[in-house]
């Protein structure tokens, strides 16, 4: 018989130690130390908002309290939801959320509509100076302060020397009070509302417009499309994910309105608040009357609460449908 065959040997598997996880080089400290001085530059910033977004959060308290002065936050009587039940209960309540979402919901289309004609119109002028004055021009009313703009607003309006009432005169018509009719002073509002934002609005639209690459278009007009197809086909699509963002970020603000320029707009005249009385103005009207401040921080955290409500329900809804377009 032939040798026998010796058996193989037995090969024993190496042991692969784990390899130990490497330090993070630049630790948040180490990162710091590096860039201190944009975190020095930042500081003020952070300060800003920790002393005036962050501390007074504390005093979310006095919503569940009968808040008075002598008492102070922490020995005012605890009392629970009334506050809340108190403003439900209210006659104001049903018309002041009506007028806010009203008032809101319109903001937004014109808001999302009216900036981005601009941009589109912007992106469509090919002289440099024509496109950066024009740009300028539209920019502009963002810096006018809600004082001036109000200023403006009562001189066209005024009925003894209001600007529109001299043009009633030149025509042979009657001077009439403008100060009358609530539903007309929705229109004025949104109407100076989206002529002192729009243009501002309008350069992050411009922005991402200017972000399509050119060779989509080249190749349309090569395939024969015309400008307002291009539009439509290549520059709408191309931004959707922007336009989204900006809605969602608008919801975000549907509960909430500046009290403070509607009130420069329209004054204490109470006839225009049938359809201008929206819960900040509400707010405003009980702090200078008699200040329930336990009962208009309690419409402030129900603000807060429904503004968070409405962003998260808006991105659920956006990243089932086009995910590329959710926040988070």
């Amino acid at each position: 018989m032939g040798a026998a065959l010796s058996k193989p040997a037995k090969i024993k598997p190496a042991k692969i130690k784990p390899a130990k996880p490497k330090r993070r080089q630049n630790s948040f400290i180490k990162e710091m130390g590096t860039n201190w001085t944009l975190y020095l530059m930042a500081l003020p910033g952070i300060a800003f908002f920790f002393v005036f977004n962050y501390l007074p959060m504390g005093g979310i308290i006095m919503a569940f309290k009968d808040f008075n002065y002598r008492d102070g936050i922490w020995g005012s009587p605890f009392v629970g939801f009334s506050n809340f039940r108190l403003f439900f209960r209210s006659a104001a309540f049903p018309v002041v959320i009506y007028n806010t979402l009203f008032l809101n919901a319109l903001g937004i289309i014109i808001g999302i509509i009216i900036p981005l004609y601009l941009a589109l119109a912007l992106n469509e002028v090919r002289h440099r100076l024509i496109r950066r004055v024009s740009q300028s021009v539209m920019i502009f009313p963002n810096f006018i302060s809600a004082v001036a703009v109000s200023v403006i607003v009562y001189n066209i309006f005024s009925y003894k020397f209001g600007v529109a009432n001299q043009i009633r005169e030149l025509l042979g018509l009657a001077p009439r009070d403008w100060y009358t009719n609530s539903l007309e002073w929705v229109m004025y509002y949104l109407i100076v509302r989206t002529w002192k934002g729009a243009g501002y609005s309008s350069i992050i639209y411009l922005a991402a417009i200017t972000g399509v690459s050119p060779e989509l278009y080249e190749s349309a007009e090569i395939d024969g499309a015309n400008r307002v197809q291009q539009i439509w086909y290549i520059t709408l699509p191309s931004i959707k994910s922007i336009i989204i963002i900006l809605f969602i970020l608008s919801v975000g603000r549907i509960f909430t309105t500046d009290a403070g320029f509607i009130w420069l707009l329209i004054g204490d005249r109470t006839n225009l608040l049938q359809y201008m009385d929206t819960i900040d103005t509400y707010v405003f009207r009980m702090v200078r009357g008699s200040p329930h401040v336990g009962r208009t921080t309690a419409i402030g955290l129900l603000q807060s609460v429904s503004c968070l409500i409405t962003v998260l329900m808006a991105n659920l809804v956006t990243r089932k449908i086009y995910p590329e377009g959710a926040i988070f």
